[in-house]
């Protein structure tokens, strides 16, 4: 059950306190504003976003199935182009909204959104689409509890990678960096999901 509105005090109550009596990872697709200009949509994958002078620059896109929802919710904290999107990481639940994300760019008239992401994300993508239908199964089997209801898993897709997906176009190594109106980003590749 969801007890706390606030995710920062979700997190505190979590860290430093040790109490774990609420989901944490919640799918409200709900905005919560953490700071002036810093904001978290609590989505299948959160998408954190940054209001600079130049855009929006958004932190993962959420999935296919919560990404036009996760849109919505942004689009009530801010109006401004998504200047540049960053994947974290290459899963399609962090990824798989992008494409919700170039619609509204489209719909509003904006530039084109500069996707940014490790150089292994593109090679993740060309693996994801010739192994579409086995991630399909192993996602519905590991995730979907029920397989075959509508809506209800993440391998519930037509295609595990959505062709509407933005692809990188701007890759990182090791280590990089992004200026976009005013504000640094300093990105640093690490093992993790």
């Amino acid at each position: 059950p969801i007890l706390t509105d606030d995710p920062i005090e979700v997190s505190s109550k979590v860290i430093d306190a040790g109490v774990h009596d609420e989901q944490v990872n919640r799918v409200t697709q709900k905005l919560s504003v953490l700071d002036d200009d810093i904001a978290i949509v609590e989505s299948f994958s959160h998408i954190i976003t940054f209001r600079t002078d130049d855009g929006l620059v958004c932190f993962d896109s959420s999935g296919q199935l919560t990404g036009e929802a996760a849109v919505g919710a942004l689009r009530g904290w801010s109006e401004a182009p998504v200047d540049s999107l960053v994947y974290t990481h290459g899963h399609v639940d962090h990824v798989g909204g992008s494409g919700a994300m170039a619609a509204d760019a489209e719909r509003r008239d904006h530039r084109p959104i500069r996707v940014v992401g490790h150089e292994a994300v593109a090679r993740r993508f060309e693996r994801y689409e010739l192994t579409s239908g086995y991630n399909t199964d192993i996602n519905m089997r590991q995730f979907g509890g029920v397989g075959g209801v509508k809506d209800m898993a993440i391998g519930d897709v037509p295609k595990f990678l959505p062709d509407d997906t933005l692809w990188p176009d701007v890759e990182v190594g090791s280590s990089g960096s992004l200026d976009v109106g005013g504000q640094h980003f300093e990105f640093h590749h690490a093992k993790g999901e």
